[in-house]
């Protein structure tokens, strides 16, 4: 059975970076968990990974706000979250490293953000499917620049740890395509947690030369990396997240419900004040598993901040991917594996 929970695995993996094209990766995540399921003596019998605690005590948690303000859309997007979640204990029992399939799913989602920019720079008509109006940005086949860029940061990540001039090069080229000014605060967040001096400067500067050299204003306002009707935009979808969140303190309004451009505000505003302290609690363990190593910390840095701006944390790719690499830490540790050492 863990040869059919594995395949299901690697069709995730490999439907990943087609990203909102299809239904594929729900699907193979469904797949994979009944898969796994069924070979319940493995699960049930072998050792349970420390953060599945935390985990499950935010997923109950979310439950009485679902409850509370019940919809069918709700109760489905909890049960995706699980599932979602559930990939960190499938991924630990299957006592694999996936860190590569996930390099390469990155660099696919890159190939399709450049292919996209290359072929379809104007998706402006897009809004009549109820895209934003994106105008020469990156944003790939998840239809948004900014979760495209957190995926590409998270590939940097990555790369910082395998060096590939090529690889990183060119992911590196699709996220300054993606003018996404939360992946760029968040990729020099995850250089800073190299503890590196000169990593820091190196990315510093890099993004200091990309902002010059990028064009800008030619593409509209998108484009622009000085732009400010973003910023009034997010500022107006916090003050109305503040509101519910006053209006419902304890509660929430009901899980996804309200669309919420942070995601800690999101938390709070649809499954209210103890989902967000456990949401919290589950962020302070992962952190504690994640120390010392670096892909893990530098990961979870970067979402931290750009989930301030974008709600990453609940996108599910981004959850998929973190879980995944949280699993596969389980296997490194077991193995014994080190990173190479600095030169």
């Amino acid at each position: 059975m863990s040869k059919i929970t594995r395949f299901w695995l690697l069709a995730f993996l490999v439907a990943f970076p087609f990203g909102r094209l299809t239904l594929l990766p729900d699907i193979c995540v469904v797949g994979l968990l009944f898969s796994w399921l069924l070979g319940w003596r493995s699960w049930h019998r072998g050792v349970k990974p420390e953060l599945l605690k935390s985990i499950w005590f935010f997923l109950l948690a979310c439950l009485p706000s679902l409850i509370g303000h019940f919809s069918w859309p709700g109760l489905f997007y909890w049960l995706r979250l699980a599932a979602y979640c559930q990939l960190y204990w499938v991924v630990a029992d299957l006592k694999g490293n996936y860190r590569q399939c996930l390099l390469a799913a990155g660099i696919g989602a890159a190939a399709f953000g450049l292919t996209q920019y290359c072929l379809w720079p104007d998706l402006r008509l897009a809004t009549i499917w109820g895209w934003d109006p994106h105008y020469f940005r990156a944003v790939g086949t998840f239809f948004d620049p900014n979760f495209l860029g957190i995926i590409l940061v998270l590939t940097l990540v990555l790369l910082f740890e395998q060096p590939s001039w090529f690889g990183f090069s060119f992911t590196y080229l699709v996220l300054a395509l993606t003018y996404s000014r939360s992946a760029f605060l968040a990729f020099l967040t995850a250089a800073a947690v190299k503890k590196n001096l000169k990593v820091f400067l190196a990315a510093g500067l890099l993004l200091g030369l990309t902002v010059l050299v990028l064009p800008q204003g030619a593409g509209g306002e998108g484009v622009k990396l000085t732009r400010t009707r973003t910023l009034w935009a997010r500022w107006e979808n916090y003050q109305q997240a503040f509101t519910l969140i006053s209006q419902n303190f304890f509660w929430g309004t009901g899980f996804q419900t309200r669309r919420v451009d942070n995601s800690f505000l999101f938390i709070w505003a649809n499954a209210g004040l103890f989902s967000f302290l456990a949401f919290l609690y589950l962020l302070k363990q992962i952190a504690s598993q994640a120390q010392k190593k670096f892909f893990l910390t530098a990961s979870l840095a970067a979402i931290f901040v750009d989930s301030f701006f974008v709600n990453a944390f609940f996108y599910p790719p981004v959850l998929a991917w973190l879980m995944i690499s949280l699993g596969s830490r389980l296997t490194l540790a077991r193995s014994g594996y080190r990173p190479r050492p600095e030169q």
